[in-house]
């Protein structure tokens, strides 16, 4: 595998549109992204995402979608409103629409998030009550792989494995687990476990059997999984400065160790924060000095700013940190 870390101060959400053939565009300029008023010009979307115009929570539903693309160009999209996957040609012909809200193992308990496509034959979901589920291409139920614990973000490594980031809350902390799936067996391998990586970057106030949270800009300490592409699973931490590679088996291959120093955290975000919850503790109603405390103390705030913002891998193996 070859190592480039290349260093922008960029915003980590511009990145995550790209794909994999994307990424390669690096190398030769800038990328400009158009629209494709060909794909599916001809379908009826409104029968597609029958929920598009619906809202939640202040958010139109039809925003909560993920996109796969499997090895022959096909297309699919999944819809949490409506607990579905349909499926459109390399050309964008609308196939079928599958799966379904239920209570059998082929249906979706909980609003589902498409995975990706592993080993070029099946298209998996993850759903928070920790139910993964496996499809053929043509939308057939194959499995159901259940875990106890919440999947926050799965994705499809090529040595026909599937990669996720799990939330296991604890009593007094919560655990991150990395783990990976065999999809033909079904077996689960916990290969690394991190207790409160957000420790310190952000103040947690419990109040009438709710808890609120609040931190500090650039405070995130975000877990990435990234595939390789010799089979292995790529892992880093945005407050750590070493990137891990392990085996498919969940064997550690080697670290990485980004060889630039983070920026210092600056004083003005921490002023800034400060003077927030200040004034929320005058202006909102059951909010004291005291459930402020934590943030006065010495070790609350970061040193420094998170080392990265994204990872991404190029289909030579190139790692681009961002």
């Amino acid at each position: 595998m070859k190592r480039l870390c290349v260093l922008f101060v960029f915003a980590s959400f511009a990145l995550q549109i790209f794909g994999q053939s994307m990424v390669e565009k690096y190398k030769t300029g800038t990328i400009t992204l158009e629209q494709d008023k060909s794909f599916a010009s001809g379908e009826d979307w409104t029968k597609i995402f029958p929920d598009y115009e619906k809202h939640s929570y202040g958010k139109p539903v039809g925003l909560y979608k993920s996109v796969a693309v499997a090895p022959d160009g096909s297309v699919f999209v999944g819809n949490q409103g409506s607990y579905s996957i349909s499926k459109f040609d390399a050309n964008g012909k609308y196939i079928k629409t599958f799966g379904q809200k239920g209570n059998y193992d082929k249906d979706f308990k909980a609003q589902p998030t498409l995975g990706g496509v592993v080993g070029g034959k099946y298209v998996f979901t993850h759903e928070h009550n920790g139910h993964i589920k496996l499809f053929t291409l043509n939308g057939e139920f194959v499995k159901n792989i259940v875990l106890d614990y919440m999947p926050l973000k799965t994705i499809a490594l090529e040595s026909n494995r599937i990669a996720l980031v799990g939330h296991v809350p604890m009593v007094r902390k919560t655990r991150y687990v990395i783990t990976i799936i065999d999809p033909e067996s079904g077996q689960a391998n916990v290969i690394k476990k991190y207790d409160n990586i957000r420790e310190n970057t952000q103040l947690v106030i419990s109040k009438k059997k709710a808890l609120y949270s609040y931190a500090p800009s650039m405070t995130s300490n975000r877990l990435f999984i990234r595939a390789l592409p010799d089979g292995n699973l790529l892992v880093g931490i945005a407050l750590s400065n070493k990137l891990t590679v392990y085996s498919p088996k969940g064997d550690l291959v080697k670290d990485i160790v980004l060889n630039y120093n983070a920026l210092p955290y600056p004083q003005e975000m921490k002023k800034e924060f400060l003077a927030q919850m200040e004034k929320m503790v005058k202006t909102r109603e059951g909010i004291s000095s005291e459930d402020i405390a934590p943030i006065y103390k010495d070790d609350f705030f970061p040193k420094s700013m998170p080392y990265f913002y994204n990872v991404m891998v190029d289909a030579e193996g190139n790692i681009l940190v961002f």
